[in-house]
């Protein structure tokens, strides 16, 4: 089901005045996405706490903004906000008689959707990964990322423990050393250290960090600057030493090509440990998760370090990245938890 051409279908339809309900950065996103498909809003709906004071500022592009009371007219509704983080008070009272739900502020949503194609070569393939899980909330959460990327439906369930340091599936230990690939600017990081305080743990041996992006990896070295035992490197995590080109920024949606205007250094986890231990591994590369992995295969046999995979980036990821780990080591438990209402920040824990 193309979940985009049958909203676009039914909007166009309407005959209701169509109004966002938010008016923030995910409304921006949408009225764009709704200008190019010739789409016109009359306007946007917010709670009365983010009406602006100013009468002068209650516009947005021409679009006035208002809350639900003022509405006169009979009107439809776009949620346009991360809706589940912030549950809407939009319900279908007075003037609103319908409402919309997008996930349209997500880039990765609105691409690799799981057409029938794919639900047909994979299907058995997706059954083995649920097998895999350990846990029924495992489970439950492949079958909502599944449903989503099938339908594209707007939101799903998903858990409010802290990301990569998730209680319920992992504890830390004494003298954990960290590999975090995909540092961005320490984020991840300053959290294992706030995972550690919380468990009475008050020092690590060593924290690794791989982030390719010049930019991030200045703001990495600043935010980390005071911090002991600290090993950051200017490249991505991959399967071998390289220099990798790419058409389009390095993302998810990037494509190998020997003429990409933009580069990267990469090397091995194996490489760069040259034989020293791991204790737990972290990674969100933007679609090299595999390959990464790959490159991490003699850590992994010896020392069978924590796991935590983003498997959200390339379409056959739930497919490749579990049956992969458990190549290296069939004694792994796997463990699937997703942290956004979009199929964004969808994690597989190895423990």
């Amino acid at each position: 089901m193309d979940f985009i051409k049958d909203f676009l279908e039914k909007i166009t339809k309407d005959k209701n005045d169509i109004y966002l309900f938010g008016a923030g950065v995910v409304a921006d996103f949408i009225r764009t996405f709704l200008e190019e498909h010739n789409i016109d809003i009359c306007g946007y709906i917010v709670d009365p706490e983010y009406l602006p004071e100013n009468e002068a500022d209650r516009y947005i592009g021409g679009k006035p903004v208002l809350v639900e009371k003022a509405i006169r007219s009979d009107v439809s509704v776009i949620v346009a906000i991360n809706s589940l983080k912030a549950i809407p008070n939009v319900k279908l009272t007075g003037h609103i008689k319908k409402i919309y739900w997008l996930d349209l502020y997500d880039p990765i949503s609105m691409h690799n959707l799981f057409d029938d194609d794919f639900m047909y070569e994979n299907h058995a393939k997706l059954i083995e990964t649920a097998k895999m899980l350990q846990d029924f909330e495992s489970r439950r959460t492949l079958m909502l990322f599944v449903a989503q990327k099938y339908t594209g439906c707007y939101s799903k369930e998903f858990s409010r423990n802290s990301q990569y340091f998730d209680d319920d599936i992992l504890k830390p230990s004494e003298d954990e050393i960290f590999v975090d690939c995909g540092a961005y600017n320490g984020d991840t990081i300053t959290g294992f250290f706030n995972w550690l305080k919380q468990h009475n743990i008050m020092s690590y041996k060593k924290c690794v960090a791989f982030e390719p992006d010049g930019e991030n990896f200045g703001e990495l070295k600043r935010n980390l600057a005071f911090y002991k035992n600290i090993e950051l490197y200017n490249m991505g995590a991959y399967e071998e030493k390289d220099v990798l080109h790419f058409e389009g920024e390095i993302n998810s949606s990037s494509r190998f090509s020997d003429s990409g205007e933009f580069s990267v250094a990469v090397d091995s986890i194996d490489n760069v440990l040259n034989g020293e231990k791991a204790t737990y591994i972290k990674m969100d590369i933007e679609g090299s998760e595999l390959s990464a992995l790959k490159g991490a295969k003699q850590t992994i046999t010896k020392y069978k370090p924590k796991l935590a995979v983003c498997v959200y980036h390339k379409i056959d990821d739930l497919v490749t990245i579990p049956q992969y780990i458990k190549s290296i080591n069939p004694e792994y438990k796997l463990y699937l938890r997703s942290y956004e209402p979009s199929p964004i920040e969808t994690v597989l824990y190895a423990i």
